[in-house]
């Protein structure tokens, strides 16, 4: 799961926040996520968007979703009415950190649902957080 660091953390990079808790309620792309010694980083682009200490994480689980059927619009351009026969949808991988106000959800792309949680799974006996 993710790269090394220093301070032999880890990091996951370009994930997208896709909602839920009430602090940031707009999606964000690009955000890189660093369990570090201290706690959970969010920052992008060298910005530093914020960070839960290891105390205050009371939840650090993944799993994986179907999203729903779409149609893309070059799809439409190039097929017509056809394209809505070839709806494109999938699974993606969605990392939740819970916290006392509620929970930061990402999707996590170019990682299997069954690595993230090994990886987490580690990280929680690290930070002693129970699992859900």
């Amino acid at each position: 799961m993710g790269t090394l660091v220093e301070g032999g953390g880890l990091v996951l990079r370009s994930v997208e926040y896709i909602g839920a808790h009430p602090a940031a309620p707009n999606e964000l792309t690009g955000i890189d996520i660093v369990f570090g010694d201290e706690g959970v980083t969010f920052s992008r682009r060298n910005e530093r968007l914020g960070s839960i200490s290891w105390p205050r994480v009371g939840e650090l689980s993944a799993f994986s979703e179907t999203t729903p059927r779409t149609v893309s619009f070059p799809a439409v351009l190039c097929f017509g009415l056809w394209a809505f026969l070839f709806k494109q949808g999938g699974r993606r991988v969605v990392l939740r950190i819970g916290d006392r106000q509620g929970e930061w959800l990402f999707d996590v792309p170019g990682i299997k649902v069954r690595e993230l949680c090994d990886g987490l799974a580690k990280i929680r006996a690290q930070h002693n957080i129970e699992p859900v």
